[in-house]
């Protein structure tokens, strides 16, 4: 699969941040990406999403889907599951945004006074599939390139950066958090994740 110049100069740009020593991405390398991938927030005369907002929408699905097993290894419940079946049901035609904003705004984790922190790490996938289809209904924000993302609330989060704190077991500026993990992590996002947005 080959990427159009424009998203191949932004992956390439967010590589080169990787050997940082926290291994994160910046979101405004990760804007840079969404924002090259086409026109935000626009749906076609024929009501069909544009080819940018399909491309954000199956990509953050991907990225969850690339965290489920760590849901999984925890959680005995499929909230993660039923939102992406959601999200997808609407990219396919099957679902109206309405259906996807009830569905992402149901979601409700039930509480354990007693849990892990295995169990609240593995939780923020659940948030991660809520954002997934947000964008699929609703498509991102992409306007503030000057903030990073420790400058904002967790609920505004996007849902790869939830993934990354799961598999690295917190942010970038958690001490206790894992570079490396956090770095392969990223590394597979640039190197698979966003180039399947481009099948052949």
């Amino acid at each position: 699969m080959t990427l159009p110049t424009e998203v191949s100069n932004a992956v390439t740009a967010a590589r080169a941040t990787l050997s940082n020593p926290d291994g994160a991405l910046p979101l405004p390398l990760r804007i840079a990406i969404w924002r090259a991938m086409g026109d935000v927030g626009v749906t076609l005369p024929s009501g069909e999403l544009t080819p940018g907002h399909r491309r954000r929408a199956e990509l953050a699905i991907r990225v969850v889907r690339h965290g489920l097993g760590e849901w999984e290894a925890f959680w005995t419940t499929r909230e993660p599951h039923d939102l992406l079946a959601v999200a997808e049901a609407y990219l396919g035609g099957y679902a109206t945004p309405r259906e996807v904003w009830t569905a992402q705004n149901r979601l409700t984790l039930s509480r354990d006074p007693m849990e892990t922190d295995d169990l609240v790490r593995t939780s923020l996938i659940a948030e991660a599939a809520r954002d997934a289809a947000v964008v699929a209904g609703y498509d991102m924000f992409l306007d503030e390139l000057s903030l990073e993302d420790d400058d904002l609330d967790p609920d505004a989060w996007d849902a790869s950066f939830f993934v990354s704190c799961v598999f690295a077991a917190g942010p970038p500026w958690l001490a206790e958090s894992d570079p490396a993990a956090r770095r392969a992590f990223w590394t597979w996002y640039l190197d698979v994740a966003v180039p399947a947005a481009y099948p052949d």
